[in-house]
């Protein structure tokens, strides 16, 4: 299991990780990346096969060590930013407007509660608040 203070402990060194879900063959991707390295933003393709391991433990780079049974890629693309807080939250999203990066609607920010949470935990949330706010957006409110 990992320390409650695994998102702290990436904050508090000044460390950040960007966690990226079937991105890598969308258009813009190439941007994206480009701009993450330009300004220093580590990032990890998280693989199928690494969906079963905490959140944090793929935010500290962790490598897997328990085999997870086969599982499908996400349908949707999905980004969760580690080590960020803030303003600095709002410039790295400025950063991928303005490079034309692709659009990710499902995103999140590491915290000490979704640190010990499962990718497709993470993803199951996400898919209902997108599809919530898409509906109240449908009726107009």
């Amino acid at each position: 299991p990992l320390s409650g203070a695994c998102s702290l402990l990436l904050i508090r060194n000044g460390d950040s990780m960007i966690l990226l879900y079937q991105v890598d063959t969308l258009p813009g991707f190439p941007a994206l990346q480009a701009a993450m390295a330009l300004h220093h933003y580590p990032y990890r393709l998280v693989q199928p096969s690494e969906y079963h391991m905490p959140l944090g433990q793929l935010a500290l780079g962790e490598p897997c060590e328990t085999p997870a049974l086969p599982t499908a890629p996400f349908e949707k693309p999905m980004m969760v930013l580690c080590g960020l807080e803030g303003a600095e939250v709002s410039r790295f999203l400025d950063l991928l407007r303005s490079v034309g990066a692709p659009s990710i609607d499902l995103k999140a920010v590491l915290t000490p509660i979704t640190q010990g949470w499962t990718s497709h935990q993470l993803y199951h949330e996400l898919s209902q608040e997108h599809q919530y706010f898409q509906n109240r957006k449908g009726f107009g409110q």
